[in-house]
């Protein structure tokens, strides 16, 4: 099992007060590997935003193997550059490489993506498959294998897409992918017996169909627990600091009810209505990647930053798609809110990612419109 690295944030700088709920993560992401058996995991842009000590520190207690052969820090290679596997009595040769033109932390390098490929694999030896697990690296890896040499798969995380099949490349590489976010698990048959290149690829959907795995579980349970603890003391190191309703352009859905009451009534009978209380049924309150899909205004430049900050804003409630209210809830004859709310307001969280790809404009806007 491989991972093309990104397994701890999306971009190359995080932003303000995320470090330790993503340490968090981070974490709990590197013990489930370990527990999965993982034999090799590419370092990429989005980890690093965590800071090369915390990843060398955190992959060696949690036995995860971070590979990188082409990135330095600092003069001296920052990670393992290979690692060696072997099945069916078959060596497999497993390396990593990071996009040259990726934004790196001060004092870390990443060097030419080809020569370090050439060697990684002079150190690699003799082996019969090679694996390159790829990080914005896959412009720079054409030619790297010719027929007739050992059989070259490279595990494309720079993709963001999923390969339902095995894509050649000039050069006789093949290429797989399986998308971003965790969605998907890709599986590809290898025939070890006679080398001769990836066989049948098959994606599998990481969904609810899918029973928990016991152990992993608990650990989840336990970085849960350990988000909502670290949300109670931000909450109260920045209690003279939080942000205040009564200082925003929000008012919050109950001041609607008494002009608007059919569309209120309307309103409750709809999943928008109960949004929060999936959070709290799952215990994920707390976690900053969630709550702004669950609660209304944390998308608006003028609305909470923080779960501590929600409030009276829980839910998907009116403001949600009609725009803040407040201005409207005092000249109401004057200052109108958007009537229509536009499928792209729909989209901030039903991105096809996030709703795993069941968001239809033609069959949800029926059952909320009012």
């Amino acid at each position: 099992m491989v991972d093309a690295g990104n397994f701890a944030w999306r971009s190359p700088t995080l932003p303000a007060g995320r470090d330790v709920q993503q340490q968090i993560e981070g974490t709990l992401i590197l013990r489930s590997m370990a527990l999965s058996g993982i034999d090799a995991l590419a370092v990429g842009e989005g980890d690093l935003a965590l800071g090369v000590g915390w990843l060398q520190r955190t992959a060696l207690a949690e036995g995860v193997p971070l590979l990188s052969a082409n990135l330095s820090c600092e003069g001296v290679s920052a990670f393992q550059r290979t690692r060696v596997v072997e099945r069916a009595e078959r060596r497999i040769g497993i390396t990593a490489v990071i996009g040259a033109d990726t934004q790196l932390p001060e004092g870390c390098v990443a060097q030419e993506v080809s020569e370090s490929l050439v060697s990684a694999f002079e150190e690699l030896g003799a082996v019969d498959w090679r694996i390159v697990l790829s990080n914005k690296a896959i412009q720079d890896m054409e030619g790297i294998h010719t027929e007739g040499q050992i059989p070259t798969v490279v595990v494309d995380g720079g993709y963001g897409k999923t390969l339902g099949r095995v894509e050649t490349l000039k050069g006789g590489v093949q290429r797989l992918a399986s998308g971003s976010r965790g969605k998907k698990l890709g599986v590809a048959s290898l025939d070890l017996a006679t080398a001769t290149g990836v066989g049948a690829v098959q994606l599998i959907s990481l969904d609810r169909s899918i029973s928990d795995h016991p152990e992993t579980t608990v650990l989840v349970e336990q970085a849960e627990a350990e988000m909502e603890r670290e949300s109670a003391r931000v909450a109260r190191a920045d209690a003279m600091n939080l942000w205040k309703i009564e200082d925003s352009p929000f008012i919050g859905h109950e001041a609607c009810f008494g002009c608007h009451v059919e569309q209120t009534q309307h309103w409750k009978r709809t999943t928008h209505a109960k949004a929060w209380n999936t959070l709290l049924a799952e215990g994920r309150s707390a976690d900053l990647d969630c709550y702004s899909c669950h609660a209304t205004g944390a998308h608006h430049p003028e609305g909470p930053t923080h779960p501590a900050e929600v409030g009276v804003l829980m839910h998907v409630g009116c403001e949600s798609c009609h725009g803040p209210g407040r201005a409207h809830a005092q000249s109401p004859l004057t200052i109108d809110l958007v009537s229509t709310p536009s499928e792209d307001s729909c989209r901030e969280c039903h991105d096809g990612v996030r709703d795993e790809g069941r968001f239809d404009p033609n069959t949800y806007f029926p059952k909320i419109r009012h």
